[in-house]
């Protein structure tokens, strides 16, 4: 076991302080706008959101983007945020630079438990496994075993958004950059193939750079998350 010198313990314990202290202000103010909230774009690290450990109560909301963190929902626990029958539109930011578990939130405490009306779901900068939009595909389903994933039936539209494009195959294929184009080919594939069985489901291209700072700003004063149109589509043919 290693051990760690004063100094470093010190240092660890004021890290986890001050994430401590940080929640606690994010939770006073949930708490207090909660009655009348009716719009939220939250950014947290998952360092933060680990210290969110009591169920908010957000009444009012309607439209919800959560970005770089799936604090909402905790496989083990309640979610984070109580079953809100208002919420009709969700946008979760996917990251590369915080651990984020989609499945998570299609499990029993996601979703459906603290959106059962939403209408409108957006996933976005998505950087998962191809085997994740398979578990969307049964997650849609109603007729399919739960286990595998639940979405609202209320849903109308389900937007996919992958990450930024992966433009750097070595054509080696066998290195970390093949393993990842060939990952991210896959996902885009299955998406495809999701697009073209479910009229719910709708594609957008991915970027070809990373977006510019503060275009989440820009992107909510154009209309929102579900705001597109055609020049935003992907419609490449699925594998089929």
């Amino acid at each position: 076991m290693t051990r760690l010198s004063l100094l470093e313990r010190e240092s660890v314990y004021a890290h986890l302080l001050r994430r401590n202290e940080v929640a606690s202000a994010v939770e006073s103010i949930l708490r207090a706008l909660g009655p009348s909230l009716e719009v939220l774009d939250i950014s947290l690290s998952e360092h933060i959101g680990k210290f969110l450990l009591n169920p908010i109560s957000l009444p009012h909301l309607v439209d919800l983007t959560t970005r770089c963190c799936d604090f909402l929902v905790r496989p083990e626990d309640a979610p984070l945020l109580e079953p809100t029958h208002s919420l009709r539109y969700l946008h979760i930011v996917d990251s590369t630079r915080h651990w984020v578990c989609m499945e998570n939130f299609l499990t029993k405490n996601g979703i459906s438990h603290f959106a059962p009306s939403l209408t409108h779901l957006r996933l976005s900068q998505l950087d998962q496994e191809a085997a994740f939009i398979r578990q969307l595909e049964y997650a849609l389903d109603p007729s399919r075993d739960p286990l595998h994933g639940i979405i609202p039936p209320t849903i109308e539209r389900l937007l996919l958004k992958p990450g930024v494009e992966r433009n750097y195959r070595c054509a080696c294929g066998r290195c970390d950059h093949c393993d990842e184009m060939d990952g991210y080919d896959e996902l885009l594939k299955d998406a495809r193939e999701l697009r073209d069985k479910d009229r719910r489901v709708v594609l957008l291209k991915a970027d070809s750079t990373r977006p510019a700072k503060g275009s989440d700003l820009q992107e909510w004063l154009d209309g929102g998350a579900f705001n597109w149109d055609a020049s935003d589509l992907d419609l490449k043919v699925g594998r089929y």
